[in-house]
């Protein structure tokens, strides 16, 4: 199977954050990243200064609406792309003294105690990691956090895998004829379909 481009490591950066900027496009028009973050909020919402680390974190949009939401809240943006990382700490998000950075390893997170965090979030990743890996997150996570939540994709009926490429074609087709940079999302879209998870 072919891993989405997010997870690719023999191709050039440019394609990975091209990729990863239209996904997070996608999340805010959505209204995703937002949705999420008030989930991520209710999570903490008895904890005064809630200490949060986001796996997988992207270029930060998530965790730039948690600090919205909750002002008092400090967060601690990782990814396993060291460019991913470099690009919030240079961007607006790296400047906020509330945010901190780092490239971290799911599987093995780097932590100075036991529940360093109030809550690790894993959103729109967790299906990138295959069982065995999973498994290792998830034992990290709840290592290094009092809390950790999952929002991830809900893996569609063996008919919609199906029936999906096969509607969705004719509209695709004009919009990679438009914008080339598409038919990328379009891939990483329906691989992480396959990948995800059942509830």
């Amino acid at each position: 199977m072919s891993l989405e481009y997010t997870d690719r490591y023999g191709i050039p950066d440019e394609v990975k954050q091209t990729t990863i900027t239209s996904l997070d496009r996608v999340g805010a028009r959505s209204g995703q990243h937002e949705k999420q973050a008030r989930t991520a909020q209710d999570v903490v919402v008895d904890i005064r200064n809630p200490r949060i680390l986001e796996l997988g974190a992207g270029h930060g949009k998530l965790s730039a609406q948690i600090l919205r939401l909750h002002p008092t809240a400090t967060v601690t943006d990782s990814d396993l792309d060291p460019t991913s990382v470099a690009n919030i700490a240079n961007g607006e998000l790296g400047a906020d003294p509330r945010v901190h950075t780092q490239v971290v390893d799911a599987t093995a997170i780097a932590a100075d105690d036991d529940d360093a965090y109030d809550l690790v979030v894993f959103a729109h990743a967790f299906h990138h990691l295959p069982p065995a890996t999973a498994v290792s997150a998830i034992a990290e996570a709840t290592r290094v956090g009092r809390r950790f939540l999952v929002i991830d994709l809900k893996r569609p009926s063996p008919l919609g895998l199906i029936l999906t490429p096969l509607l969705v074609a004719p509209v695709a087709a004009v919009a990679v004829l438009v914008r080339p940079s598409i038919r990328r999302i379009m891939h990483d879209g329906f691989i992480s379909a396959l990948r995800a998870y059942s509830p």
